[in-house]
């Protein structure tokens, strides 16, 4: 959770629980011409009433939604007002109302939950679901610094409110909330910084809580204003990724990622890669500057994006190796990636009024780089894990230009209720030694770990989600749930040629090695569309074209990875119950442009045909 990885940075998996509907579709979806207006709510205000003025959603059957007015000023509630957006799918006899709080911070939770899923009802039986958009997101008052590249740009585009889009306001919004909806405590749901905002409410109103189900987790007086423990996790999150695999990259894929890192910081690496724009019929250049930091990126991006996760070890080992081609292909990529699901104005307000930072918040500006180079001057080597100092400093970097800030918000007594830690083991983010020591502070905590899941492992699995379920209902979950594969096993690096590429399958000599290139090429192509979709066209390393169908199916013209090799065909995935795609699904064909030349089918994990007159068969891996 930093400032530093905006594109993405908590956007939800490809699930059926999450919605896909952002921004003026929002609008639409849920009829918000109703602007139902709910009143004036004041927490904190004696005799506050329950306001039942939530109405059935024009266009979303069993969900019912509105407005209601919050002070902007909490010490000042008779000044102006802001409107929060709620929606709610209630349940007859409920036993509880659970709350769902999504990440960014800067996500609007009405457009991240979809409340018509019914792995709901699965997930938390005989609850109703309830959702609201933080203040400054979706429906609740959006602002906007839009252009601004800086924090200090963007908090003097918001103005002097800036200081009221923090977690302190949001922890008063949610018991606004909470009074709004008529019931006595919450269970909360939150997803990484909805995780932090979750444990403030705890601390501020232990009594309104009945359980905290909390993914991916942001400590209440987090996260890390120098990243120091995401930078350990980058390391975990690698070799998760090479568990199985990643050939000669997967030897020391840590190691080789801190080296490189730090050879790109003092040298970085300049180029223009094609690219395909929206709307574009052919390919643009993309200068991309890659140095450490950006590769840093890259790798905090992985633990969202499946594609980037396949990629990225081979692409750091072909750079050490001096082929950075790969890297730069995925670095322009990444940089395609859309993030407008995360509103950067509360990005920027809530993560540098909230901190913490190696200064106090009336710190003036000009003193807070001098105390931050302190703070990473005192570090011991060992607790940057490989990389330089340059490395340190995460969102107190980026925050030292913020005009002003609040102090945090108040803490207090945890309360002792049920909680239940998910976590995936290639967290870059949020890592998992954080979420351990969160479920440790509780007396009734618990931790269920997902092995090879990256950021936010909720209905990752199955297993994940009869564990929340058994909790739910006041069963004990597992500890751990089995390995969750991804989507294509992770690349080994490409070689430089067909002659340097080692043959597979029943044949040897340049036919089996003509298949290897084009399985590799393939493979790659694949990872380069999970990474971009639903971005459009992607162009190969050398040259050709991919274009998407569909989530889960894709078609590529003379894609070309390999110098002197180029493939041509369709290729389709199974999509799981879960809405993700099967591994090991694919099913298509493949048309080999090379000097031996052939045509090849890919089903039920082999790949078979004939290549350059001979018959070759292997294992599509």
């Amino acid at each position: 959770m930093t400032l530093s990885t905006p594109r993405g940075c908590c956007s939800a998996p490809e699930t059926g629980i999450f919605a896909r509907v952002t921004g003026a579709r929002l609008v639409r979806r849920l009829g918000l011409g109703l602007a139902v207006a709910l009143g004036v709510v004041m927490p904190g205000a004696a005799g506050t009433q329950r306001v039942d003025a939530l109405k059935p959603c024009t266009s979303i059957d069993r969900v019912r939604c509105g407005y209601f007015s919050v002070p902007l000023d909490y010490a000042h509630p008779e000044r102006r007002q802001i409107r929060l957006f709620v929606v709610e799918r209630p349940v007859r006899h409920a036993r509880g109302t659970i709350l769902l709080l999504a990440g960014g911070p800067g996500e609007a939770s009405t457009s991240v939950f979809d409340l018509t899923s019914d792995l709901w009802r699965m997930l938390f039986p005989g609850y109703t679901v309830a959702a609201y958009d933080d203040r400054g997101t979706g429906g609740s008052g959006s602002i906007s610094c839009r252009g601004a590249k800086t924090a200090e740009r963007c908090g003097a585009a918001i103005g002097p409110s800036r200081i009221f889009y923090g977690t302190r306001e949001n922890v008063q919004d949610m018991e606004a909330v909470r009074r709004a909806l008529g019931v006595n405590r919450l269970a909360l749901f939150g997803l990484s910084y909805g995780t932090k905002q979750a444990l403030a409410y705890a601390r501020a109103y232990p009594r309104n809580v009945e359980r905290l189900l909390l993914d991916s987790v942001v400590p209440a007086d987090g996260p890390s204003p120098l990243g120091l423990e995401s930078l350990r996790a980058v390391g975990e999150s690698l070799r998760s990724i090479c568990r199985d695999g990643c050939g000669r990259a997967g030897r020391d894929p840590s190691g080789d990622f801190a080296r490189l890192a730090n050879a790109l910081q003092a040298h970085p690496l300049d180029a223009a890669m094609p690219i395909f724009r929206s709307g574009g019929w052919a390919p643009t250049k993309r200068r991309v500057h890659v140095d450490g930091r950006l590769l840093l990126e890259l790798a905090t991006a992985a633990d969202l994006n499946s594609g980037v996760a396949v990629e990225l070890p081979a692409a750091v080992r072909e750079a050490l190796e001096g082929r950075p081609r790969l890297l730069e292909h995925l670095a322009a990529l990444v940089a395609q990636q859309s993030s407008a699901d995360v509103n950067s104005a509360v990005l920027y307000a809530t993560t540098c009024n909230d901190g913490p930072f190696p200064w106090r918040p009336d710190t003036p500006v000009a003193r807070r780089g001098a105390m931050l180079a302190g703070a990473v001057a005192s570090l011991r080597p060992a607790r940057l894990h490989g990389f330089g100092a340059w490395a340190a400093g995460a969102t107190a970097a980026q925050c030292l230009g913020w005009p002003s800030s609040q102090a945090p918000a108040a803490t207090g007594k945890l309360p002792d209720v049920p909680v239940l830690v998910l976590a995936g083991d290639r967290d870059v983010r949020t890592p998992l030694a954080d979420g351990t020591a969160v479920a440790t502070s509780f007396h009734r905590g618990r931790v269920l770990v997902a092995p090879g899941v990256g950021h936010m492992a909720v209905s990752s699995s199955h297993c994940t989600n009869r564990a929340v379920r058994t909790w739910m209902s006041g069963g004990v979950p597992p500890a751990r749930c089995a390995r969750v594969p991804l989507t294509i096993p992770p690349l080994a690096p490409l070689p430089p040629s067909i002659a340097a590429t080692s043959p597979i399958g029943n044949v040897g000599g340049e036919a089996g090695r003509t298949l290897a290139a084009a399985v590799r090429t393939l493979r790659e192509a694949e990872g380069s569309w999970l990474t971009v979709f639903p971005a459009g066209w992607v162009a190969g390393l050398q040259s050709g074209l991919l274009s998407g169908q569909s989530f889960s199916a894709f078609s590529y013209e003379a894609y070309t990875d390999v110098p002197g090799l180029a493939i041509s065909g369709k290729l389709a995935f199974e999509t799981s119950k879960l809405g993700t795609l099967v591994p090991g699904s694919e099913d298509g064909f493949m048309s080999i442009g090379s000097p031996l030349g052939g045509f090849v089918q890919i089903k039920k994990g082999r790949v078979f045909g004939v290549v350059g007159g001979r018959a070759v068969s292997a294992r599509f891996s």
